[in-house]
């Protein structure tokens, strides 16, 4: 789950040169609705941390708590991002 659209074309691009199907959803609540529509779909989830309407972190607890209500779900690995490596000026 990425809101910068260039950073999302290009793991897009990468890991389905892969074969890996790729869904990119443009914020948290986004995010968390297509987990909620198939929560058996998503083997890994890249997430990142600041995104408009839902954060990263938000999102992640939320389809934490999906997870503990539905038995029949695995724990899907969510590995947090965050393109945020340089001090504002």
């Amino acid at each position: 789950m990425e809101d910068n659209t260039l950073n999302a074309e290009i793991a897009q691009t990468l890991l389905t040169d892969y074969g890996v199907h790729v869904d990119v959803a443009s914020d948290g609540n986004e995010a968390l609705e297509f987990f909620r529509a198939d929560t058996n779909k998503y083997d890994i989830i890249f997430m990142d941390v600041q995104m408009p309407v839902m954060d990263g972190y938000h999102a992640t607890a939320a389809i934490r708590d999906l997870e503990s209500k539905n038995s029949k779900h695995s724990h899907t690995v969510i590995i947090g991002m965050s393109a945020n490596a340089f001090k504002e000026t």
